[in-house]
């Protein structure tokens, strides 16, 4: 979990994505509605390939622990 976590910390633009996604979603979870914004993590729709894919409409915003894989 540390190290996906610094992965996405070192990912060029994730703050500005992260902060497009939270004006979007009136910072709330799009799944659960959460309204706490250090528990909501930006998840894009793609994979990233880059920061031209960080456009707000490629993203969700989602509860850090709903950003898991099964």
């Amino acid at each position: 979990r540390e190290a996906i976590a610094r992965l996405i910390k070192a990912r060029r633009g994730q703050q500005a994505f992260l902060g497009k996604l939270l004006g979007a979603y009136g910072e709330r979870c799009a799944i659960t509605g959460c309204p706490v914004p250090d528990a909501l993590e930006a998840a894009h729709i793609h994979p990233y390939r880059g920061e031209e894919t960080n456009h707000g409409v490629s993203g969700l915003l989602l509860r850090a622990d709903c950003t898991r894989r099964w």
